[in-house]
C-alpha cells in the first residue's frame, strides 16, 4: 500500500525590521559570511529563531523578532550577546540607523 500522507512545509520565517538590522550588521561586519546564503539556508529553531553560521565553527542565534541574539558552538551551549553589541549591529545594519525595539 502506497503512503499518501501529505508533507508539510512549514511556513517561511518571518523577521522583524530590527531582526533584519542585526543580521545584515552582522554581514556587513564580516561576522558571518554570506547574508544570502545563511539567510537562505538558515533553519528556524522552534519557530522563532534564525540560525546564521559564523566564520568560525559556531552559530549565531537570532530570535526573529530581534529581542535576543546568542552565539555558540550550538543553541544550548550558546550565550546571549550583549546588548550594546546588538546595539551596534543594529546601527551598521539599518540603512538609518532607526529600528522599531524588539517585542517584549
Amino acid at each position: 500500500m502506497e503512503n499518501t500522507a501529505a508533507i508539510v512545509h512549514p511556513e517561511p520565517i518571518r523577521l522583524s525590521p530590527r531582526a533584519i538590522a542585526i543580521a545584515r550588521g552582522l554581514r556587513r561586519t564580516g561576522r558571518i559570511a554570506d547574508l544570502r546564503a545563511a539567510l537562505s539556508g538558515a533553519s528556524g529553531r522552534e519557530d522563532r529563531w534564525l540560525v546564521l553560521p559564523a566564520r568560525r565553527d559556531e552559530f549565531y542565534f537570532l530570535r526573529v523578532d530581534g529581542g535576543e541574539l546568542r552565539r555558540g558552538e550550538d543553541f544550548i551551549a550558546s550565550e546571549p550577546l550583549q546588548p550594546g553589541f546588538v546595539g551596534a549591529m543594529i546601527r551598521v545594519g539599518s540603512n538609518n540607523g532607526e529600528v522599531e525595539p524588539a517585542a517584549s
